[in-house]
Parts: C-alpha cells; sequence; structure tokens
C-alpha cells in the first residue's frame, strides 16, 4: 500500500500486487536513495558481464 499525493497535491492511494507492487517498491526505494544493488545480501551473488 502507498499513499501520496497527486500534481495538485491531492491524496492519492495505491495497493499493488505481484509486479505492480514490485515497481511501486522500486520507485519508492529511488526516492529513498536506495538502489537495487543495495537489496543484495553478498556482492559474491552477482554476475559479472564481459564485453564480447
Amino acid at each position: 500500500k502507498v499513499k501520496a499525493q497527486d500534481r495538485q497535491g491531492k491524496e492519492i492511494r495505491l495497493k499493488g500486487e505481484e509486479l505492480l507492487a514490485h515497481a511501486l517498491e522500486h520507485e519508492l526505494d529511488h526516492l529513498n536513495g536506495i538502489l537495487y544493488i543495495d537489496h543484495i545480501e553478498s556482492p559474491d551473488k552477482l554476475w559479472k558481464l564481459t564485453q564480447q
């Protein structure tokens, strides 16, 4: 569940499940200065990409 304001300052509420819930959390993380990589428990779990 998310409570926010629209462009006119009117309160809006959203409830998301599955993909929408993940998208809402992802965007709120951006507003709070949190990056996706901050959720990774261990850097060892990341895959390194190489250019070919």
